[in-house]
């Protein structure tokens, strides 16, 4: 795996460069495509509007590093179905790769935590788990192509995300919609 070079547009018309070194991209980002990957198909199953997978930079004093993470807009769902698709992560950690790490599922546990007062995956993660499995053909599909992506493009300019952080989408919401749909020439989910 190569390294991947990132453009940040300055308030004055420059670009500043950002590497991300190959070590990283193949230790960290390249093993965190299903677990993105997951978060997608629960979102999709329940209905949201699939936005992208992205990568990018928080710049917080607090929170400094890097984001990968899926995209998505939820429709008023339940406190309940928010933590399925948070959990969803963890449970396509644990189907293609035996298990998660903390380290993995942190973000999702915060966010979690922030919904229901309780950092646990449970009960969440069997139905995540469920879903997931159920969309095999599909996730296969968005986890090639976010390889592929990663391989194949050289640079990427940085932007505002729909979240409203600065990053680069590294699969959009059309991409993903073609995905989600289509196997084999057969519509599977609308």
């Amino acid at each position: 795996m190569k390294s991947l070079r990132f453009w940040l547009p300055l308030p004055d018309g420059s670009e500043q460069e950002i590497i991300i070194p190959a070590e990283y991209v193949e230790s960290i980002i390249i093993p965190a495509a299903e677990h993105e990957a997951g978060h997608i198909i629960a979102a999709h199953h329940y209905d949201a509007r699939v936005l992208g997978i992205a990568v990018g930079f928080i710049p917080e004093l607090d929170q400094r590093g890097m984001f990968f993470q899926a995209l998505y807009a939820d429709k008023d769902w339940s406190i309940e179905t928010q933590c399925i698709v948070k959990a969803a992560g963890p449970a396509a950690d644990t189907l293609y790769y035996g298990g998660f790490s903390e380290k993995g599922a942190s973000g999702d546990l915060r966010d979690i935590e922030r919904l229901t007062g309780k950092a646990s995956l449970e009960p969440y993660l069997g139905i995540a788990k469920e879903i997931v499995a159920g969309y095999p053909d599909q996730f296969k599909r968005i986890t090639a192509l976010l390889r592929q992506s990663l391989q194949d493009v050289e640079e990427w300019t940085l932007g505002i995300l729909p979240d409203h952080r600065i990053g680069a989408l590294l699969l959009n919401e059309a991409q993903l919609i073609q995905c989600l749909r289509k196997v084999s020439g057969r519509v599977l989910h609308p």
